[in-house]
C-alpha cells in the first residue's frame, strides 16, 4: 500500500520536467508499470483487496491522460503513446477486477465517475490516437462518444486490434450506459449498476501489454476542439 500511495502521488503531481517530455513520461511510464505489476500480481494470488486510498490512484491515471491528451502533436510521439496506453490499460484493469482490489469495491465508483465527467477528455485522447495509428476500438456502442464526433473503429478480431494501443471500449461503454441519469443520482446509479455491468473488454489486461504499443509518428492537426484545456483534468480532480 505504502508503494502505490507514493508513486500515485507521483502520478497525480507529474514527474518533473517538461509536460509530455521523453524524461518525465518515462518516469510515469515506469511509475504505471510498477503499479499494475503490484495489481496483477493481488489478483493472480488469490484476489486480497488492499486497504488504500484508491481515489489517490484514480486522480493520477485521469490526470497522467489528461496530460497526454495535451494535444494531438504531443499524442503523436511514441513514449506519449505508451504511457496513454499503459494508464488506459490500468484504468481497465482495475474496473474489470474492482473485486480483487479494492477493499471495499464502492472505492472504485470516483474511476467511473471520472470516466463519465471527463468525457472531452477521453474524447481528445481517442481522437489523437485514432490519427495516429493506435486506438484499438473493436466496438463504438456510444455511437461515437459524447462529443459526437466518430472514431476510427478498428474491426474486432482483426490484427490492429491484436496491437497494442489504447483501448477506449470500456470507458464508451460506461459512459453509453450512464448516460441518462442525473449527475445528482449518478454516485447511486454507478453503485447498482456496477454489479450487474458486463463490460466488453476483458482480456489483454497484463502490465506488460501496452508496453508493445506504436505510433505512426509525425501528423499534425490544425481543426478545433482539439488539446485544448492542457493538464485541466476537469470537475473534481485537484489537489
Amino acid at each position: 500500500a505504502a508503494v502505490l500511495e507514493l508513486l500515485s502521488s507521483l502520478l497525480v503531481r507529474g514527474a518533473p520536467g517538461a509536460p509530455n517530455a521523453t524524461a518525465p513520461v518515462t518516469v510515469e511510464s515506469h511509475a504505471v508499470y510498477v503499479i499494475h505489476r503490484l495489481l496483477q500480481t493481488q489478483v493472480t494470488q488469490g484476489g486480497r483487496p488492499l486497504v488504500f486510498r484508491w481515489e489517490r490512484l484514480w486522480k493520477g491515471l485521469i490526470r497522467t491522460l489528461s496530460r497526454c491528451s495535451q494535444s494531438p502533436e504531443a499524442q503523436g510521439l511514441p513514449h506519449v503513446a505508451t504511457l496513454a496506453a499503459q494508464a488506459m490499460n490500468l484504468a481497465t484493469f482495475c474496473v474489470v477486477h474492482r473485486g480483487a482490489i479494492c477493499a471495499p469495491v464502492d472505492d472504485i465508483i470516483p474511476l467511473i465517475e471520472a470516466f463519465i465527467s471527463e468525457d472531452a477528455m477521453f474524447a481528445r485522447l481517442a481522437h489523437g490516437a485514432a490519427m495516429h495509428g493506435y486506438l484499438v476500438d473493436a466496438e463504438d456502442p456510444s455511437g461515437g462518444g459524447s462529443s459526437g464526433g466518430r472514431r476510427t473503429a478498428v474491426p474486432a478480431g482483426s490484427a490492429a486490434a491484436r496491437r497494442a494501443g489504447v483501448r477506449m471500449e470500456n470507458v464508451f461503454f460506461i459512459q453509453n450506459h450512464f448516460k441518462n441519469v442525473p449527475p445528482a443520482r449518478m454516485r447511486a446509479a454507478i453503485h447498482q449498476g456496477m454489479a450487474l455491468l458486463e463490460l466488453p473488454v476483458k482480456d489483454r489486461l497484463e502490465a506488460g501489454w501496452a508496453l508493445n504499443t506504436t505510433s505512426t509518428g509525425g501528423g499534425s492537426y490544425s481543426g478545433g476542439g482539439g488539446g485544448g484545456g492542457g493538464g485541466g483534468d476537469g470537475r473534481g480532480w485537484v489537489e
